[in-house]
């Protein structure tokens, strides 16, 4: 098949994924709108009882560390707020559409969907931790969270288009240490963060949000602010992948040093207003407990939690 062929084929899967569904359609309108209450958009979540299941699971996890149990909607939203609670929704609606649309095993091999999400988990919370800890001035925006959550999803839609042949593309890119990004490029004529805007677009996601997921793999920007979010999930995709490397790698100083030669530029961490080393600081003391603490959120997005 052509590479045009490809490309086509996978907007095709894009398409298919739909628009929102119709309780995120209106999550957005009431969140949007300044005179709507708490209760307003707990009327709205309501009426899907797995996103409310889902929802009320999360926030009495232990990432939330919420100390009395959260039993209604209305009362999680006066706590994490409206922004959050919308963020949360979205999140879990298209994770799970993502993967429910994963293929079986090809040729014996498969696409790892656990350790996708442990990764995209891991960039949220970094990203998070980032932008609320390392950033001056500090931000508290779910739109970091977000969009460090969902940068890769482009990546499940590829897989599902052309499955061995984005696996052999995979383990290439890792015998020859050369760029995922690049290879999409050249291999099916779209890259994952290509396809991630696409579908960030259909689903009505703020522009910040397409951006990042757009931009998490490029240098320039129009707008300072989406510059901040994509480089805030650059930073975080660049230093999960390094401390992963770190604990998998059985001998870590070549690790060390390897990430020593090949730092991210001085102008990423200018764009996000924060000091390489307090980013270090920050993740190295935080990232993998707050991690451990956000373990609900896996089976939620990949579709377990509600099967069990």
């Amino acid at each position: 098949m052509s590479k045009s062929g490809v490309t086509e084929m996978i907007m095709k899967s894009v398409d298919k994924l739909g628009r929102l569904p119709p309780t995120l359609n209106k999550v957005i309108e009431v969140v949007n709108n300044a005179k709507a209450s708490p209760k307003d958009l707990a009327q709205v979540i309501k009426y899907d009882p797995v996103l409310t299941f889902e929802i009320l699971k999360l926030i009495n996890s232990a990432y939330f560390s919420i100390r009395n149990e959260i039993k209604t909607l209305s009362q999680a939203i006066v706590l994490l707020g409206m922004n959050t609670v919308k963020n949360l929704c979205l999140s879990i609606a298209l994770a799970q559409k993502l993967s429910a649309e994963m293929p079986a095993k090809t040729n014996g091999k498969s696409f790892s969907i656990s350790y996708f999400w442990e990764h995209s988990l891991k960039v949220a919370i970094a990203s998070r931790l980032i932008a609320a800890k390392a950033m001056n001035p500090p931000s508290t925006k779910e739109e970091f969270f977000l969009a460090g959550l969902l940068h890769d999803m482009g990546k499940l839609v590829i897989y599902s288009v052309v499955p061995d042949a984005y696996l052999n593309m995979l383990h290439e890119s890792k015998e020859t240490r050369s760029s995922v990004h690049h290879r999409e490029g050249e291999e099916f004529g779209i890259t994952h963060a290509e396809v991630g805007a696409q579908i960030g677009k259909r689903w009505d996601f703020s522009d910040g949000f397409i951006e990042a997921v757009l931009g998490h793999h490029k240098d320039e920007f129009s707008d300072e602010h989406f510059a901040q979010i994509a480089n805030c999930v650059k930073v975080a995709n660049h230093y999960v992948h390094v401390y992963d490397d770190l604990r998998e790698s059985e001998n870590s100083n070549d690790e060390v040093e390897k990430h020593a030669r090949d730092p991210l530029p001085d102008s990423v961490f200018g764009s996000i207003k924060a000091n390489r080393e307090k980013v270090e600081e920050v993740l190295g003391g935080e990232l993998q407990v707050e991690f451990e603490r956000a373990q609900a959120f896996l089976s939620t997005l990949s579709g377990q939690s509600n099967k069990n």
